[in-house]
């Protein structure tokens, strides 16, 4: 049996996730509520590269029970991804920290 554990998948068409609701928001202009201090990681993965580590998964397959962890290797602050994201987009995001935060 072979197991694929994927990080934090983005993309073109994905709807579900912090950083899809955050790019959404650029149209829309809505608020977006960002947990704790902004300071967390995630280990994001192109939806390209999924595709990629499934086919190589594929044609590698090992018999027995194997799990495979699929990410970039690199870690990214929420911060720094909202502020790449205004770059990007010369847009400036309405981001509040939640009111539950205590850690700034």
């Amino acid at each position: 049996m072979t197991v694929l554990r994927f990080s934090t998948i983005y993309g073109p068409f994905n709807k579900n996730g912090y950083f899809s609701n955050l790019i959404r928001t650029l149209k829309t202009k809505e608020t977006s509520i960002l947990h704790h201090n902004g300071l967390q990681k995630r280990d994001l993965l192109f939806v390209d590269d999924v595709a990629m580590g499934i086919i190589q998964t594929i044609k590698n397959s090992e018999s027995g029970y194997v799990v495979y962890n699929i990410s970039s290797g690199r870690q990214y602050v929420f911060k720094e991804v909202i502020k790449l994201i205004e770059k990007l987009s010369n847009k400036k995001l309405n981001v509040k920290l939640d009111s539950l935060s205590n850690d700034e």
